[in-house]
């Protein structure tokens, strides 16, 4: 059973003016499909809350990192508006206890599967949009401390969310040349494989990294490619502000 939305509204410091669009933001499709309600499921508010989400942390990027170019601004936007965010978000909220399901779906954990979540967060997003009157920066206003509370480390979510796609971005940027990556050893066991993987471009191995998987070595790669840039190009990768 679902906790009344009161206390929801509480957590927001803001109460609506039209219960009933919260209550659509929190009710499932298969919440939906068992009950006879007027009330629509949250796909529709969840569709609305991505977009507004993309103009108000998109316009805070921009204004807040003025240095940043677009694909940084991108991959920061990316970055914060990503799944795994948005349920980090949605559990500070507790907003599975709010969740209106249907019965296999409460059964089998609906309350805290990570896309019930972030549809949900994203569709509260959406609910207070419209209850606001369309105001952008009232959404700002409410769920800024949840994006702002990464101001400070921002340049490493990007650099860690994506570093084999960041570094390749750097690069065909500087030198018009994509980066390759190669195996260059495979030590341990068959269950317990550690891979050693060099980057490389114009000829020159530009990082070095090591990992379980193939794809955990590229990454480890690409970042010491990234650091290795800055520290000796002297190339502002990830300005701070």
């Amino acid at each position: 059973m679902e906790k009344p939305i009161e206390f929801l509204q509480e957590a927001l410091q803001y109460r609506f003016n039209n219960p009933d669009l919260l209550l659509e933001a929190l009710s499932h499709p298969s919440y939906c499909a068992e009950h006879e309600t007027y009330i629509p499921n949250n796909q529709r508010l969840e569709f609305l809350g991505d977009a507004v989400l993309d103009l108000v942390v998109g316009t805070w990027l921009y204004e807040e990192f003025r240095d940043w170019n677009e694909g940084l601004l991108t991959r920061a936007r990316a970055s914060l508006t990503r799944s795994e965010a948005l349920t980090a978000f949605a559990e500070k909220l507790q907003l599975g206890d709010y969740l209106r399901l249907g019965v296999g779906e409460e059964q089998n954990g609906g309350r805290t599967r990570p896309s019930n979540l972030c549809d949900a967060f994203e569709a509260v997003v959406g609910a207070v949009y419209l209850d606001c009157g369309k105001n952008p920066d009232r959404i700002w206003e409410i769920f800024a401390p949840f994006f702002q509370q990464y101001q400070g480390t921002l340049g490493n979510r990007i650099l860690f969310d994506n570093p084999k796609g960041l570094l390749q971005e750097v690069t065909q940027r500087m030198f018009h040349q994509r980066p390759t990556y190669e195996i260059i050893e495979v030590d341990g066991p068959e269950h317990h494989r550690q891979y050693t993987c060099q980057v490389y471009f114009q000829e020159q191995v530009m990082g070095v990294g090591k990992g379980k998987r193939i794809r955990e070595a590229e990454q480890e790669a690409a970042v010491a490619a990234l650091q290795k840039l800055t520290e000796e190009y002297g190339i502002a990768i990830l300005p701070s502000s």
